[in-house]
């Protein structure tokens, strides 16, 4: 399902994990997050939770294409949900207030029990 390096995925039944490492500046990187995260699931609600632990910088084209993917996962059912976002990372969501529009969590298991599956 993935053939980036930078990017990890463990699918579970009612959700999938993607793990995230490095640079996501726009480039190729970023283009497969974004479609990994909207691939359309085989009829169930698919819930995302994006671990942001092991990413290094970010841009506004990432954050445009959390936001798509977000509102795509909304329109089906689903869900967006971050994990164990880095400091630096905070600091960006809180300037753009984006950290009033992004569910967060401190782990993925944390994420999985707020929700519910």
């Amino acid at each position: 399902m993935n053939d980036h390096d930078q990017i990890r995925v463990d699918t579970h039944t009612k959700h999938i994990v993607v793990y995230l490492r490095g640079q996501f500046t726009g480039g190729e990187e970023t283009d497969t997050m974004q479609r990994i995260i909207t691939s359309p699931s085989s009829g169930e609600t698919k819930h995302v939770i994006l671990d942001l632990a092991d990413v290094t910088y970010i841009n506004s084209s990432f954050m445009s294409a959390l936001l798509a993917s977000q509102s795509n996962l909304s329109r089906r059912g689903g869900s967006l949900v971050l994990t164990a976002v880095p400091e630096t990372l905070q600091r960006i969501f809180a300037v753009t207030r984006l950290n009033n529009v992004f569910q967060s969590h401190l782990s993925v298991g944390e994420a999985e029990r707020s929700l519910s599956i």
